[in-house]
C-alpha cells in the first residue's frame, strides 16, 4: 500500500514538473503581443513595476488610444504580482525579454496551481484510474496551456475557481468547521479579484452549501448553523478581496467594479468607431440570437477556441482535433444519463451536487458570454468559457466513468489510458506542428 502511494506522489510530480516545463517552453517561444490584447494587459506589470504603484484605470500611461480604456479599472491581482517578478527578475537581467518572461510567469507558476488543486479534487470525486484522465483532460488542454503562457487574468482567474470547487468539497467532509469555511471563503475573496468571468462558481459553491448542510442529518439547528458559516465565509471574503472594492469606489466616485467608469473613458477617448456607443452588435444590429449562434458561427467559433485557436484567433488546429474532442466531451451527455452509481461512490449525495453545482458553472459561465457577445461586443472566444474547464471536464470525466463503471479493472484502465492519449496526441500536435513552426522556423 505504501508503494503505490510513493509511486502515485511520484507520478503527480513528474505531471505537474512536465505541465511547468510545458506551459513556460510556451511562454518563452510565444512572441510578444501573440496572443490577446497582450500588448494592452503587460501595460500594468510595466506600470506598477516602473512606478512602484497601482494605476488609476485611466492613467495615460496605460490607457489605450485605440479602445480609450485600460485594464486598470478591473482586478489586477495576477499583474501585481507579476510586477514583483519584474523587479526581482530586473535584480539579475533588465532587459525586454526577461522582464517579459517574469510577468508571464504568473500565468505558468497559477496554472500548475491549478493543476495541483485538480489532483487533490480528484482523489475525493474519483475512485478509479479515470482520476489521472481528469487531470490531464485540464492540464494539456491546448487553450489551457495557451493562457498558461503569457500576460492574462485568465490562469489566475481559473486557479480560484478550482480552489473554491476544492474548497467547498473539502467543507463538506470536513463538516464546514471553522478552517474549512476560512479555506472557501480565501477561494472566493481571489476569485473575486480576478476575473469577473469566474463568479459563476461563487453563485454554484453557495447552492452547493446549502444543499450540503440541508441534506446532512448530523448537522443540527441548520438555520443558525449555516448562517454562523456564512458570517465566517464573508469576514473572511471581506479581508482577502475587500481592499480592491474599496479603492474601486473611492478613485471612481462609488463604482465599486470599476466596469461603468471604463465605459466612460471609452465613450471619451476611443476612436469614433470603437467607442461602446457605436460598437456595432448582434443586437443593435437586429440579428436574432439563433443567428449570432448559428449564422455567425458563435458556437463553432467558441467551441474550436475553447479547445484550442492561438494568436489572435488566427491559429486554429487540424479539423480531425476538434472533432476528436468533440467526441470525447459528447461522453458529458451519454454517460450521465446512464443509471448507476456517480463517480465510484454509491449513493452519496453530495456527489450529485457537486455535479449540480458543475452544471450550473457552466451554465452562467456560457451564458456571460453569450450576453457579452450579443448584447456588448462580438466576440466568440473560447478563453471567456475557460472558467468553467475544471467543471465541464469533471463532467466529461464522469460520463467516461460511467460508461466503463460495469467494466473490470484492466477495461476501466484502457479506457482512461485512450481518453489520456487523445488529449497527449491533440497537445503534442498543437506544440510541434503549430507553435513551434509559427514561431522558431517562419
Amino acid at each position: 500500500m505504501k508503494n503505490e502511494i510513493k509511486k502515485e506522489k511520484c507520478f503527480w510530480a513528474c505531471v505537474l514538473f512536465g505541465c511547468f516545463f510545458l506551459y513556460l517552453m510556451w511562454a518563452v517561444i510565444i512572441p510578444y503581443d501573440h496572443a490577446p490584447d497582450e500588448y494592452m494587459r503587460y501595460d500594468i506589470p510595466e506600470y506598477i513595476f516602473k512606478y512602484g504603484r497601482l494605476p488609476h484605470g485611466g492613467a495615460e500611461e496605460i490607457r489605450n488610444p485605440i479602445w480609450g480604456f485600460s485594464y486598470g479599472f478591473t482586478p489586477i491581482t495576477s499583474y501585481i504580482i507579476g510586477a514583483f517578478f519584474m523587479w526581482i527578475t530586473s535584480i539579475f537581467n533588465a532587459s525586454d525579454f526577461a522582464l517579459l518572461i517574469a510577468a508571464r510567469f504568473v500565468s505558468v507558476l497559477f496554472s500548475v496551481g491549478t493543476v495541483f488543486i485538480c489532483i487533490k479534487i480528484s482523489n475525493r470525486i474519483f475512485k478509479s484510474v479515470f482520476k489521472y484522465a481528469f487531470v490531464i483532460s485540464v492540464a494539456i488542454l491546448p487553450q489551457f496551456v495557451f493562457i498558461s503562457s503569457y500576460v492574462n487574468n485568465d490562469a489566475f482567474g481559473l486557479f480560484t475557481v478550482a480552489w473554491i470547487i476544492y474548497a467547498m468539497i473539502y467543507a463538506n467532509d470536513n463538516k464546514w468547521n471553522l478552517k474549512s469555511c476560512i479555506f472557501l471563503g480565501v477561494g472566493i475573496g481571489l476569485c473575486l479579484i480576478s476575473y469577473y468571468n469566474c463568479y459563476g462558481i461563487i453563485i454554484a459553491a453557495f447552492i452547493f452549501a446549502i444543499l450540503s448542510v440541508i441534506y446532512d442529518e448530523s448537522i443540527e439547528h441548520k438555520f443558525k448553523f449555516a448562517m454562523t458559516r456564512i458570517i465566517w465565509i464573508l469576514i473572511t471574503v471581506l479581508l482577502v478581496s475587500g481592499w480592491w472594492f474599496i479603492r474601486n469606489a473611492i478613485l471612481y466616485d462609488g463604482d465599486f467594479l470599476g466596469l461603468s467608469t471604463s465605459k466612460k473613458y471609452g465613450e471619451k477617448y476611443a476612436w469614433d468607431m470603437y467607442k461602446p456607443s457605436n460598437r456595432v452588435t448582434p443586437y443593435n444590429s437586429g440579428l436574432s440570437m439563433k443567428e449570432m449562434l448559428i449564422d455567425k458561427k458563435w458556437i463553432e467559433l467558441t467551441a474550436k477556441s475553447f479547445i484550442g485557436y492561438f494568436d489572435y484567433m488566427s491559429l486554429p488546429v487540424k479539423d480531425w482535433c476538434y472533432n476528436i474532442m468533440y467526441v470525447v466531451a459528447a461522453a458529458c451527455i451519454v454517460g450521465n444519463l446512464i443509471p448507476g452509481r456517480l463517480c465510484g461512490i454509491a449513493k452519496d449525495k453530495t456527489l450529485s451536487f457537486v455535479k449540480l453545482a458543475m452544471v450550473i458553472m457552466c451554465i452562467i459561465t456560457i451564458g456571460l458570454s453569450v450576453g457579452y457577445s450579443y448584447f456588448s461586443d462580438f466576440e466568440p472566444q473560447g478563453r471567456y468559457l475557460l472558467p468553467m474547464l475544471v467543471s465541464f471536464n469533471l463532467l466529461i470525466i464522469n460520463g467516461w466513468e460511467r460508461i466503463f463503471n460495469r467494466c473490470n479493472h484492466k477495461i476501466k484502465g484502457l479506457g482512461a489510458a485512450i481518453i489520456i492519449g487523445i488529449y497527449c496526441v491533440v497537445c503534442i500536435y498543437s506544440t510541434s506542428y503549430i507553435l513551434i513552426p509559427r514561431y522558431i522556423y517562419m
